[in-house]
């Protein structure tokens, strides 16, 4: 995302690649070595937050009232196209998948124990006990649709440059 931003809008980043997780890559700004990173703010140690050691600039998604969303930040068609091949991973969060051809009552059931199990006070306290910061869970239907419309609808040539970007080393 950082190197989309700085081609299409113009912005004075210089992108180091090689840090082997996010941990590493917010050790470095820690450590002065880098003055961000672009990550989730759950990646993100609280108390870098709280601190202001780290300001968050914007946002992927709508999630804070008072920070800016990225999509509304950018004009260009083809950057937003980019962004929202970038961010897919992020929307789409770590979803249960089944293979094909399995019967629709079966996936109503699966989808329906799903929303149940992650909505369930327990599991929100073990996760929050465990410091994971949870948002509403993605429904499959809600999934399907966004791959089925916004994936799908992507021009060949934005996945081209996608994968530019996605493949370098």
């Amino acid at each position: 995302m950082p190197e989309v931003l700085a081609k299409y809008e113009r912005l004075p980043l210089k992108v180091v690649r090689g840090y082997p997780g996010i941990s590493d890559a917010v050790l470095a700004v820690e450590r002065g070595e880098a003055d961000g990173v672009l990550c989730q703010k759950a990646s993100m140690r609280a108390d870098l937050i709280a601190s202001g050691a780290v300001v968050p600039v914007f946002q992927a998604f709508a999630v804070e009232p008072d920070l800016p969303v990225l999509d509304r930040l950018v004009a260009d068609e083809r950057e937003k196209a980019l962004l929202e091949l970038l961010m897919a991973p992020q929307r789409l969060g770590l979803p249960v998948v089944a293979p094909p051809g399995v019967p629709n009552g079966i996936t109503t059931t699966l989808r329906q124990s799903y929303l149940r199990m992650v909505t369930s006070r327990d599991y929100q306290d073990e996760a929050l006990k465990r410091g994971f910061d949870i948002g509403p869970p993605n429904t499959g239907e809600a999934i399907a649709d966004y791959v089925a419309t916004r994936l799908a609808a992507v021009s060949a040539e934005t996945v081209r440059e996608y994968r530019d970007y996605v493949e370098r080393q």
